[in-house]
């Protein structure tokens, strides 16, 4: 191995961050996957975001391989900026307490770092417990063929995380010093505040891109991002405030941003009109920007929600 590499290597130390909240179940699987690594994490930091299950007994059998912090139920972004303001090492990487990592996740990420010198690496991921084991977070993305060209490069991903979250949180590995800057999670969120964050990311850094499946991801029904009304305002939140806070942002990506602001809102208004919640809706259309009501871009929104909705319904039906 060359000198430099082997140096690189030896300062790359990563903080693992896993924020729990009543996984008794399953946090003691990921923290596994996370000792198994075949290059071993520098700490595991549990944040158990006020448990009322077995999560604290679970977690403390894996004794001093864990640091295991308590606080008061403030929610999962709350959680892993406690984990990341704890965290002593000078790479982060997030793990949810439901999901797990092939044993080799890290190693391959710290090559594209030393190979691309890459500060952001994310990897794809295979669902869990799917009838379709093929199923990737990146088969699913509108830019899956985009995606795999880029395998083990550095890609501009800021317009496409405008349009669509390709980015599986547990497969993210970053540099510290890349969060000092941008800022943490927005604890103000509910929902999309991976999103929030990956943008921030997007606009200063360029990503290093693995296609191999390297995480496995457990989405549960009790997921807050189940919610699409949520997660709608949550992106259009995200959006405005993104508009407000980057006085560098070209025209070019305003334009892309207020786009797709559009569309959400179409998608979001359309959703209100498809639940029959009329009083909301005529809310939201009195105290929506005309700016969006004249835009093609939310009647495109309007429309693809109600294709949606129908193709769902026909779906249920059969």
């Amino acid at each position: 191995m060359h000198l430099y590499h082997r140096k690189m290597i030896e300062q790359i130390k990563i903080s693992v961050i896993i924020p729990t909240y009543n996984r008794a179940d399953v946090v003691g699987r990921a923290i596994l996957s996370a000792l198994k690594q075949t290059y071993t994490p520098f700490e595991i930091i549990v944040i158990d975001d006020g448990s009322s299950d077995k999560t604290a007994e679970t977690v403390r059998k894996f004794s001093n391989s864990v640091t295991y912090v308590e606080q008061k139920n403030s929610g999962p972004a709350s959680a892993r900026n406690n984990g990341i303001q704890r965290s002593t090492g000078n790479y982060i990487a997030f793990l949810d307490s439901d999901d797990e990592w092939m044993p080799d996740k890290l190693e391959k990420q710290i090559e594209l770092i030393n190979s691309k010198h890459a500060q952001v690496v994310i990897t794809n991921s295979l669902f869990k417990n799917r009838s379709n084991s093929a199923e990737t977070t990146f088969s699913k993305s509108l830019f899956s063929d985009l995606l795999n060209r880029f395998d083990s490069e550095l890609t501009d991903c800021f317009p496409l995380l405008i349009e669509q979250n390709f980015i599986h949180l547990s497969t993210l590995l970053v540099q510290k010093s890349c969060l000092l800057e941008v800022g943490y999670f927005d604890e103000g969120m509910p929902v999309a505040e991976d999103t929030d964050l990956w943008l921030r990311l997007a606009f200063k850094y360029k990503f290093g891109i693995i296609t191999t499946p390297l995480a496995i991801r457990d989405d549960r029904p009790d997921k807050l991002s189940g919610n699409k009304q949520k997660e709608y305002s949550g992106r259009l939140y995200m959006f405005s405030k993104f508009l407000r806070s980057e006085a560098d942002l070209s025209s070019e990506k305003k334009d892309l941003i207020r786009q797709r602001q559009y569309f959400i809102r179409g998608r979001f208004m359309n959703s209100l009109f498809q639940k029959s919640d009329y009083i909301s809706l005529l809310k939201n259309i009195f105290s929506t920007n005309p700016a969006y009501l004249t835009s093609k871009y939310f009647y495109k929104g309007y429309y693809w929600n109600s294709k949606e909705f129908s193709a769902s319904k026909n779906e249920i039906s059969e």
